[in-house]
């Protein structure tokens, strides 16, 4: 049987370099949860993102990190990607030639360790736009709709069926 806590960050400690940029920080995220953090610049929402992650910039000096029951804190950036933890990025960096879905359905095949037909899998991602189209019909203001990152970001996440997402680049603004 699986853990209830799906994420929990216990005292974790984490630099950047020789600066340490979290001090202690505890959260728990249950299963079916969805939390969001919001602060001013600089207190720490990315760099705890990115240790969830195991971006190796950043260095975890104590605590853990146990995701679905499992201690993490010591897995490299592609183990915890196949258990379901995901960074993406609003402004990617586009790769001439390489288009987006071409990119999902490369990463789909590392994940799962099998070819995925290319008609089963436009087929799979048009029925993820539906109903991501159907989400945010119903949930945003219509000039977010127009947001292609936005919509392109929750395909992936869809399809790669992420349970811990971080989204990181973009500030969010007050209108």
């Amino acid at each position: 049987m699986k853990n209830e806590a799906l994420l929990e960050v216990n005292r974790l400690h984490v630099s950047a370099g020789e600066k340490e940029i979290l001090h202690g920080v505890d959260l728990t995220v249950g299963r079916d949860e969805t939390h969001v953090l919001m602060g001013p610049n600089g207190t720490g929402k990315s760099t705890l993102g990115y240790a969830v992650t195991g971006n190796p910039v950043y260095t975890v000096t104590s605590g853990s990190i146990v995701f679905d029951g499992e201690d993490i804190t010591a897995l490299p950036v592609n183990e915890r990607a196949k258990r379901g933890i995901f960074l993406s990025f609003q402004n990617p960096l586009e790769v001439p030639g390489v288009t987006l879905s071409a990119f999902i359905r490369s990463a789909l095949e590392q994940k799962t360790g099998s070819r995925l037909r290319l008609w089963d899998f436009k087929k799979q991602l048009k029925e993820t736009m539906a109903l991501l189209k159907r989400f945010a019909m119903k949930y945003y203001p219509e000039e977010q709709l127009a947001d292609e990152e936005i919509r392109q970001d929750g395909a992936a996440a869809q399809l790669f069926e992420i349970e811990i997402h971080h989204l990181s680049g973009k500030e969010v603004q007050e209108k």
